[in-house]
């Protein structure tokens, strides 16, 4: 049983009684304050602040109260309950496809290489003018300068396009706004070195790196989840893992959102995306996962992306990740 994890405040939407229905899936869906009780009556795990209290307490504490990154808890939540090597992530408006399925893996992938450090990975799935959230503004206009080859890859963390009105940023649907399905039965890995966008819209995570999950609480959720994937693919590499792509596995019925308020959350990731990565460029890791993640936020909290409180709830979260015994 592979566990899906979402958080929402929305009543249960069609996506999450979907997603409910899934053989081989179960669905567990993180409460918040403003989460109404009708999620009892469904065919999914309900982790309400009561139950997330009782099973992390001093964790629970830490993070805030509405809040995207109580989408922690029901990491901790799966791992601790469910056996399965991978865990997917999502949102409660993203709809699954009938291929929704732990893909199957192979000795090699078609693999971008570049000597750049970012990479538009919508290029190769579509041709429609298009980019992914967290892709910086300024490279937009740039010719994407790669080669592909055939090569091996140990898939560590998979992410699944997204079909129809993707996970755009604000500046996307306030100009073109033009829905997309993207090719078909693809699947992409991408070197060490370039970093690809990751979010938590229809995300594979292995077991094996369950603590690069962490969603950081002090700066928008807008921003959060991409930066959670350039840390994660920093520290995947010292393990020899990749990043993989592959065709849609869901296809967004957004609800609504204020696009300007998105446009605001955003703000961080269109002015300090590229200093981060810069940064993370030059950091030298040693040690293990662990180690390795507070050495990555400490330099965040030096630099001034992240606010000093994020590394006192990381390091509860990896106690909570030890306690685990994965």
């Amino acid at each position: 049983m592979i566990p899906i994890v979402i958080t929402s405040i929305n009543s249960p939407t069609q996506a999450v009684v979907e997603f409910s229905r899934l053989r081989n899936f179960k669905l567990i869906v993180v409460g918040d304050q403003k989460t109404p009780s009708k999620y009892n009556d469904q065919n999914l795990e309900f982790i309400s602040l009561t139950k997330q209290r009782q099973s992390f307490p001093t964790f629970s504490k830490l993070l805030p109260i509405n809040s995207y990154s109580r989408k922690n808890l029901g990491y901790l939540w799966a791992w601790k309950n469910y056996s399965s090597d991978w865990l997917f992530e999502t949102d409660d408006d993203n709809l699954p496809y009938a291929n929704l399925t732990l893909p199957k893996f192979k000795q090699a992938y078609s693999t971008v290489n570049s000597d750049k450090i970012f990479f538009n990975i919508f290029t190769l799935f579509t041709r429609e003018k298009a980019w992914p959230r967290g892709f910086p503004l300024d490279l937009i206009r740039d010719k994407m300068d790669f080669n592909m080859s055939i090569e091996k890859a140990k898939p560590l963390l998979i992410q699944s396009l997204i079909d129809h009105d993707s996970d755009f940023d604000a500046v996307y649907r306030l100009t073109i706004n033009r829905p997309i399905k993207f090719k078909k039965n693809q699947f992409v890995a991408v070197s060490a070195g370039i970093y690809g966008q990751v979010n938590s819209q229809a995300t594979w995570w292995h077991r094996n790196i369950s603590a690069l999950m962490y969603f950081p609480s002090t700066l928008s959720w807008r921003a959060a989840d991409i930066w959670r994937g350039y840390v994660a693919q920093k520290i995947i590499w010292q393990l020899s893992g990749r990043l993989l792509y592959l065709s849609p596995q869901v296809y967004q019925q957004r609800l609504r959102h204020q696009v300007m308020a998105d446009f605001q959350a955003e703000i961080p990731l269109y002015l300090y995306s590229q200093k981060l990565v810069e940064d993370l460029q030059k950091l030298k890791l040693s040690g293990n996962i662990n180690q390795m993640l507070v050495q990555v936020y400490s330099l965040l909290v030096k630099q001034g992306f992240v606010d000093k409180h994020e590394l006192v709830i990381l390091k509860q979260w990896l106690k909570e990740i030890n306690n685990l015994r994965l």
